[in-house]
């Protein structure tokens, strides 16, 4: 339960920052979840978790430092007044993991708690 909750309070948090990213290039929370007609995010869920799992342990399809590059340029998107909920811990997270060496790896090794 406790699990399910989590994903549901993050994706909530998540769509947030969405919608600030969104008003800043002139989309409404309409055009914003109309991404989410061609994504659909529940059904990446299994992917992702398998990623973070293994994140470290193979070769990279997508580095950490360019995930960074990437969250670094959502949130300049946002306007400078936005409360971003999500967004800022990932950087936190990412970043973290960029100071241990990992910027290599998979993007998703800051997400893994298992030693890397």
């Amino acid at each position: 339960k406790l699990a399910g909750n989590a994903v549901l309070m993050t994706l909530a948090g998540v769509v947030g920052d969405l919608f600030a990213m969104g008003r800043a290039s002139g989309l409404d929370p309409a055009g914003v979840l109309a991404l989410f007609e061609v994504f659909k995010p529940g059904a990446a869920l299994p992917f992702i978790g398998q990623r973070v799992a293994k994140a470290g342990q193979g070769p990279a399809s997508f580095e950490l430092k360019m995930a960074r590059k990437d969250l670094r340029l959502m949130t300049q998107t946002a306007p400078p007044d936005a409360v971003l909920t999500v967004l800022p811990a990932l950087a936190a997270a990412m970043d973290r993991a960029l100071a241990a060496g990992l910027g290599a790896k998979d993007f998703a090794v800051f997400a893994n708690p298992a030693p890397r």
